[in-house]
């Protein structure tokens, strides 16, 4: 919201959490919304998905990057039980496929459905590449620092552990760009 205030666009552009779980609707209606990252930790997706369809705007787009599960069987895998486990937030994934049958219910059109993970399991590999040479510059810092080094490696292998199991096909990235048609058949 900052950054929108900023550009002179906080009544065009309000940015604002909204917990899934309240029963408080939107306060406006929008013609785009955007989320990335976050379905997978909302229970009644149901619930959150009609409610943004009936708040978008017809001919309003909602672009979403989201975890997904390879499919159900993928929850008996004690990788993806550490991975729920270790989730700051309650994850509650589902198959793409389910993801997809939930947007349609609603009445979305998908012009985007696509598997993305393998963007994903790069910028991940990509992003922890250099952390061999962080640590040791950490180890060698005139002050302690193994509270940060710990964190970090907590961190790694939080994100190693996802990748693994990105790799291994039992979570999935994947992107929707649904579409609310003008008139709805």
């Amino acid at each position: 919201m900052e950054l929108s205030t900023k550009a002179g666009l906080e009544s065009k552009a309000p940015i604002q959490h909204y917990d899934p779980s309240s029963e408080e609707p939107f306060e406006r209606t929008f013609d785009r919304a955007y989320s990335k990252e976050a379905l997978y930790t909302v229970e009644d997706k149901p619930k959150l998905l009609k409610n943004l369809f009936d708040n978008l705007k017809d001919s309003g787009l909602f672009l979403i990057n989201d975890y997904t599960l390879g499919n159900m069987d993928a929850l008996g895998n004690k990788d993806v039980q550490k991975w729920l486990r270790q989730e700051p937030t309650q994850p509650y994934p589902v198959p793409s496929d389910v993801m997809e049958n939930l947007l349609t219910d609603c009445g979305y059109i998908l012009r985007v459905n696509e598997d993305i993970t393998d963007q994903y399991v790069d910028m991940i590999a990509r992003s922890w590449a250099g952390v061999g040479e962080v640590i040791e510059s950490l180890t060698n810092h005139p002050e302690d620092q193994s509270d940060t080094i710990q964190r970090l490696v907590k961190e790694a292998e939080f994100w190693m552990l996802r990748s693994k199991i990105m790799k291994e096909g039992h979570l999935k990235a994947w992107r929707f760009l649904a579409y609310k048609p003008s008139e709805i058949k």
